[in-house]
């Protein structure tokens, strides 16, 4: 069942479909959360309160064509950065990440803090697209979707976000 149907439903009184919805993202949602905080425990506070509030505000949800994914991320966002203030991307995983991942030309870079601080270069929708391109594994056209924006468009931002990311990661020796 598609997504903007069980909104429906659940606006109807039919709190099943909530479930299905949870069910559908609260993974993704865990992860892009634990990818982003210090420790399990405050991702899954995280993922609580993402839901709980989605809970709260979907008797009002209007669907507008977008994903429901990108609302639960911009729940999930805005929950990150005011837990985490001032704004710093964590990525404590990341190098675990990048290694499992085949990606050897950045093993020397051991230092979170480089880490963060590059990824702190970048916009928070650039953060979501190498986020989802790389770690969830989505399409550019998946991307877009989530974003809102053109697959053309989100390949430029994926380009550029690598291009900085890449310099910034670049001259970490420096």
């Amino acid at each position: 069942m598609v997504d903007e149907e069980l909104i429906r439903q659940f606006q109807n009184g039919e709190t099943d479909a909530f479930r299905v919805l949870y069910d559908r993202y609260a993974p993704a949602v865990y992860r892009y959360v634990r990818f982003r905080v210090k420790s399990d425990a405050d991702a899954e506070d995280i993922t609580i309160e993402v839901f709980t509030r989605a809970w709260k505000a979907l008797p009002k949800y209007k669907w507008q064509g977008v994903p429901f994914s990108a609302w639960l991320f911009r729940i999930s966002h805005n929950l990150i950065v005011d837990r985490t203030r001032p704004k710093r991307f964590s990525f404590i995983n990341l190098s675990t990440w990048i290694r499992s991942n085949g990606h050897h030309e950045y093993e020397r870079i051991e230092d979170q803090d480089v880490i963060s601080r590059a990824f702190g270069s970048l916009s928070y929708e650039e953060q979501l697209i190498i986020y989802l391109s790389f770690y969830e594994s989505y399409t550019n056209k998946e991307v877009a979707e989530v974003i809102g924006k053109t697959v053309s468009a989100t390949g430029v931002a994926k380009f550029r976000a690598l291009k900085r990311l890449n310099k910034v990661l670049g001259n970490a020796d420096a």
